[in-house]
């Protein structure tokens, strides 16, 4: 069957690239200047010997056949055979239908064809090119001038495939004695990767006639395969030049001869090396490996026993914190029906004998009073502290910039700061109870230690994924390095309370708040220079707590003024006056 690959009618001199094409392509022009077609004349073959042997000359005979009148040398040689006289019929194929199709479309169209295509009637060639011309003779008889360039030989195409080939490939030829005995091999042909297969320590195939002298193993497989026909399969080794290569050879019969394919397998036998010694040492690893199992096995079971001791010890630990936290907070706001007494009774004292006692009294008496109060702040705080963390609060939408300047408002009173608010702060479903005590202790605490008479409150905010991180800046006598993980011990301050007042509690609280939800609350004060900025971080999703309910909170049972101070005495101190008895003091109705 013949392929066409590609088909050019136009422009065929600019287009095709064999410069016999061109050259008749060009002269078929030029003779066609008035407007007819070249004669079989001007194109004889017997004068074109520049390139008569691959031409042919037909003409059109019986309406859809042609007469060979000039069949080329060079065509007649590769093809095996010679057209000359003979017709395109006489090819019984697709081959004749082929030609003689191109060969009318040409002549209809009055103009060249250039055709690459495949062919099977000329054995050694794979693809020719051809020019196809029309010309007319005598009384309007057609005729078509054919020029046929081979363009792939098939041995040249043989012969590529064996030397691209990394294996070596080898015909021998086998040698005989007077008794027809086979006695040795002679190379016939080779292909490249063969030449420098070795045979002996120095010698190689192509240098060598193959007997059993040369290589005795070699040469009985090749003869084996000959004198039996059946093909041979082995490898064989050979040093050379003091290094040993590997090959697997097959051998198939071939007339009287054999056709042998040499197979480098000598890499293939190092890797194979290489994997068993790997194997071996996996295996030993694997050993290794299943000990060191069975050893991490009884770690794991050990430190599985020892986390369920600790464990307990934690749950032990966490109820006894819980048990200590409750005594704390009971003990805190037991504290505090005393101290109201104490304060009440000290009111009495100064009722009753307040005209007739010096100054120096007096001042003992408000001193009791304010050591009362402070007294009565610290078990406040205490009691905050306690609850810290285990109080359930409910959650509302909280916008806080309202939030944050409503509590400035409260906590700045008549001194002359300003709040500013940096960006857009977020309003968001969260606990508001606990977020108010961070923010009013952060700035209570920023106005407190505040050195000047006015000062600045700055707060911002900034988005952390899990978190809102706010910061709240000042621009106050800052807190030196080896004090800022102080500041948030229980009872610390950095100044007198004589001076501030306050019960040291506020910044513990806010880190118990913070920590209990996961966040974190660090400083960022530079030593020398002015200013204070509490970074902190408060939950987007706030999380129920478990603990006392807020709305259930013995706390909220007692009577507190926003100030901090008692409209209410227990009853267990409620004593009428020894100057006044069965006087009935305010409050113990």
């Amino acid at each position: 069957m013949t392929v066409l690959q590609k088909e050019i009618r136009t422009d065929i001199a600019q287009k095709v690239t064999n410069p016999t094409i061109q050259s008749l392509y060009r002269s078929w022009q030029s003779l066609c200047a008035d407007g007819s077609l070249p004669s079989p004349s001007d194109f004889n073959p017997a004068k074109l010997d520049w390139c008569n042997k691959n031409l042919m000359l037909l003409r059109r005979i019986g309406g859809d056949d042609f007469e060979y009148l000039y069949y080329g040398l060079a065509i007649s040689a590769i093809s095996k055979f010679d057209m000359t006289g003979k017709c395109v019929s006489d090819f019984e194929s697709s081959v004749g239908d082929f030609f003689r199709q191109k060969y009318i479309e040409c002549l209809e169209a009055g103009q060249p064809i250039y055709t690459k295509h495949n062919g099977q009637h000329a054995v050694a060639v794979t693809s020719w090119e051809r020019l196809l011309m029309p010309l007319e003779g005598e009384n309007g008889q057609s005729y078509i001038l054919a020029y046929n360039q081979p363009i792939e030989l098939r041995h040249e195409l043989l012969e590529s495939v064996l030397d691209s080939s990394t294996n070596g490939i080898v015909f021998y030829r086998a040698e005989r004695n007077a008794d027809e005995e086979l006695i040795s091999f002679e190379i016939a042909t080779m292909n490249q990767a063969a030449e420098e297969i070795p045979i002996s320590e120095s010698s190689t195939l192509q240098e060598t006639h193959l007997s059993a002298a040369t290589n005795e193993l070699l040469f009985n497989r090749l003869r084996d395969a000959v004198e039996t026909g059946d093909p041979q399969s082995f490898e064989f080794d050979a040093e050379f030049h003091g290094i040993v290569l590997s090959y697997r050879v097959n051998a198939s019969k071939t007339g009287d001869g054999v056709t042998v394919t040499f197979t480098d397998i000598t890499e293939l036998i190092r890797q194979a090396f290489q994997a068993r010694t790997l194997n071996v040492e996996l295996g030993e690893k694997a050993v290794a490996l299943e000990q060191s199992i069975t050893a991490l096995q009884a770690e794991i079971a050990a430190r599985t026993q020892a986390e369920n001791k600790l464990a307990v010890v934690a749950h032990e630990l966490r109820r006894s914190n819980l048990e200590l936290e409750d005594y704390a907070y009971r003990a805190s706001h037991d504290l505090r029906g005393p101290l109201r007494g104490l304060k009440e009774v000290v009111g009495w004292i100064t009722d009753d004998v307040g005209p007739k006692v010096d100054e120096v009294t007096l001042d003992y008496l408000n001193l009791m009073v304010r050591m009362t109060d402070r007294m009565d702040g610290l078990v406040t705080s205490l009691l905050d502290y306690a609850r810290a963390g285990h109080v359930k609060h409910a959650t509302s939408e909280v916008g806080c910039r309202n939030l944050v300047q409503d509590l400035f408002d409260m906590v700045v009173g008549q001194r002359k700061f300003t709040l500013t608010l940096h960006g857009d702060l977020p309003t968001f479903e969260t606990a508001r109870t606990p977020l108010e005590q961070v923010f009013r202790n952060l700035m209570e605490n920023a106005i407190k230690h505040h050195d000047r008479d006015n000062g600045a409150i700055d707060i911002a905010v900034r988005d952390t994924s899990d978190f809102f991180e706010f910061t709240v800046s000042d621009d106050g006598p800052g807190v030196p390095v080896d004090h800022q993980d102080r500041v948030f011990e229980m009872f610390q301050t950095l100044r007198p309370k004589d001076d501030v007042e306050g019960s040291g509690m506020g910044l513990a609280l806010v880190k118990k708040i913070i920590t209990a939800k996961g966040g974190e609350i660090y400083i960022e004060s530079t030593e020398g220079a002015r200013g204070t900025s509490f970074h902190f971080q408060w939950p987007k999703v706030w999380t129920a707590s478990h603990g006392i309910d807020a709305s259930l909170d013995p706390i909220q049972e007692t009577n507190i003024q926003a100030n901090g101070t008692f409209d209410a005495v227990p009853a267990q101190l409620a004593v009428s006056s020894p100057h006044d008895q069965g006087h009935v003091r305010k409050g113990l109705q």
